[in-house]
Formats: structure tokens, C-alpha cells, sequence
């Protein structure tokens, strides 16, 4: 036998084992891991397994106290303290019918209060002793809420914003009666208006053109406002001040 054909034969034998054992490999049984699962510990060989998730949870609220993981706490109460969390040993309590009933230790009060169905509620803690009203605290939070938003309102009313439109000596008639339209609209809502003339170059040598609008300006809006004070000229305006509602006469 030739020393080709020998080697030949060698070589597929070489495979030929390769192949099996590769096989042998493939068809074994996995061999158990003795690393722990990453979704289950074991803390030693004779306690139960814990569940990764419940340690995370659990070191959380043991930071919960301190550090970056400190949470915000309980919410507070929403209005004044009523019944138990009312603190001091006497209060003056006001009846559900707003009679006076006098000073009267907290516990006698709470007690007073439940009896009716009703709520113990600490309205001027500043007195001395406190001041207590024996109401429902739901209808007493609405009734509270309510006062402050038509307080806001009559804020908001108070409050007058000054509008202010321009024009020129030269101003057309469509520019005049959309000016003057506007400034009814202002007036209606309880506005302000500034009426200003700007002069630019060559218009002050027309001052009195400037007058002679506002002049017809004020004719026109005497229903929805009045002037107050005179026109006045600073230096390249001529300025006038219009105030909601017409003009009172003096009695």
C-alpha cells in the first residue's frame, strides 16, 4: 500500500473520531450550574430562595428613611385641623347654628360635635383659647373654596389694564373708525384708554390738526367713556387719558 493512500486513510479516521465525540457532546445531559439563578438567590444551603425583586424592594425601604432615596411622607391634610388632630387642652366653640356655647375642654368638644354627625373645626388658632365651629368639613371646605374664588374675581375686576391706541394728524377715516372702535370695545370691558397723537417731522408744524382729532375722538365716545383731565403734549405725542362709563354730572 502506497504512502498516499495510507495518509489518506489516517486523515478520515481523524475525522471520522472528531465527528463522534462532537456528537458524544451534543447528546449529553447538561451538567447542573452551580452559579445561582439571576432572578432567585439562595442565601445559604439551608434557607428557602428569595427572589432577586423582593431584595431590591427590600433595600429600597430600608433607604427610604435616608439618603437619595428618602420619600416625600404622608400627605398632609387638606383644610384646618379638625376633631383629633385639633391640639390644646380648651377651645371656644361656636355652634352649628353659630351660637356661642363658651370654653370647653377639645375631648368635651370632639365629643359635642360627633353627637350632631358633625365635624369639630379649628377656625382661629391664633386666639386664645382657640376657636373652634362645630360644621360639616366638607360643606365648610366648599363654602371656603367658594369665597376664595369670588375673591380672585373681584381682584381681577379691580385691576384695570390701560390700552393704549395711536394715531396721526393725518390719519384716514378707516384708520379712525377701527381706533374708535377698539375703544369702545376697552371701555365696555372696564378699561383704560390712551389716545396718542405722534407727530414726526414735519407734522408739528400741525398741531392743531392733532387736537381737533382727539377733540372729535372724545365727541364720539361720550356714551362709553369720559376724558380725564386735558390733552397734554410730550414731546412728539399728544396724549389723551379716556375712562370707562360716561361722565357724571355733578350734583
Amino acid at each position: 500500500m502506497s504512502r498516499s493512500v495510507l495518509a489518506s486513510r489516517s486523515s478520515e479516521l481523524v475525522a471520522g473520531c472528531r465527528f463522534s465525540g462532537g456528537l458524544a457532546q451534543r447528546n449529553a445531559a447538561p451538567r447542573p450550574s452551580t452559579r445561582p439563578s439571576s432572578s432567585v438567590i439562595s442565601l445559604n444551603s439551608g434557607a428557602r430562595a428569595v427572589p432577586r425583586s423582593s431584595l431590591v424592594v427590600r433595600a429600597y425601604q430600608s433607604l427610604g428613611s435616608r439618603g437619595r432615596f428618602r420619600g416625600r411622607g404622608p400627605p398632609k391634610p387638606r383644610g384646618p385641623p379638625k376633631n383629633e388632630d385639633i391640639r390644646g387642652k380648651e377651645v371656644r366653640v361656636i355652634g352649628s347654628q353659630r351660637e356661642n356655647l363658651g370654653v370647653m375642654p377639645t375631648k368635651e368638644a370632639v365629643s359635642l360635635a360627633q353627637s350632631e354627625g358633625l365635624d369639630l373645626v379649628l377656625v382661629t388658632p391664633d386666639a386664645s383659647p382657640p376657636v373652634c365651629r362645630v360644621v360639616d368639613f366638607g360643606k365648610y371646605m366648599y363654602e371656603q373654596e367658594k369665597k376664595k374664588k369670588e375673591a380672585k374675581k373681584g381682584q381681577s375686576k379691580a385691576k384695570s389694564s390701560v390700552k393704549e391706541l395711536k394715531m396721526r394728524p393725518n390719519t384716514d377715516v378707516h384708520d379712525y373708525n377701527v381706533r374708535l372702535k377698539r375703544a369702545k370695545q376697552f371701555l365696555a370691558k372696564g378699561n383704560k384708554v390712551k389716545i396718542t397723537v405722534v407727530f414726526s417731522g414735519r407734522d408739528m408744524a400741525y398741531k392743531d390738526k392733532g387736537r381737533e382729532l382727539l377733540d372729535r375722538f372724545r365727541s364720539d365716545v361720550e356714551e362709553d367713556g369720559h376724558v380725564d383731565g386735558r390733552p397734554s403734549m410730550q414731546g412728539r405725542q399728544m396724549m389723551m387719558f379716556l375712562n370707562p362709563g360716561p361722565k357724571k354730572d355733578k350734583q
